[in-house]
């Protein structure tokens, strides 16, 4: 028997995750925080450049991923985690600044409870 070729490998690939719910649900999210992101920066004031909508678009879709994996792991609803990626989308840096502080009070309360 042959080895399938690489293109065949990639169609049935990209098929299986066209099928998964997970897929589309990260999606959404994504898109819902890109808009977010740059909603923030049209409703912004001062010169609008094409790379500040590409920077807000890509800033806002990677802190709705970090939200949207923040409610996976608080086991929040697909519909309340698609509208908290969009207002981390719109928030954009300072949403990430506010989770990574959080993050890290958790670890290093994590550690001081460890050396008790």
């Amino acid at each position: 028997m042959s080895e399938p070729s690489i293109g065949t490998v990639l169609k049935e690939s990209a098929s299986r995750l066209a099928q998964s719910p997970e897929t589309w649900a990260v999606l959404r999210s994504v898109a819902l925080a890109a808009m977010g992101g740059l909603v923030r920066e049209i409703s912004s004031k001062g010169q609008h450049k094409f790379i500040h909508f590409v920077a807000g678009a890509l800033i806002g879709a990677f802190a709705g991923v970090m939200a949207m994996y923040f409610c996976r792991f608080l086991n929040v609803g697909d519909s309340l985690t698609a509208a908290t990626a969009g207002m981390a989308g719109y928030m954009g840096t300072p949403f990430l600044d506010w989770l990574s502080k959080r993050m890290l009070s958790k670890i290093v309360s994590k550690d001081e409870e460890t050396k008790l």
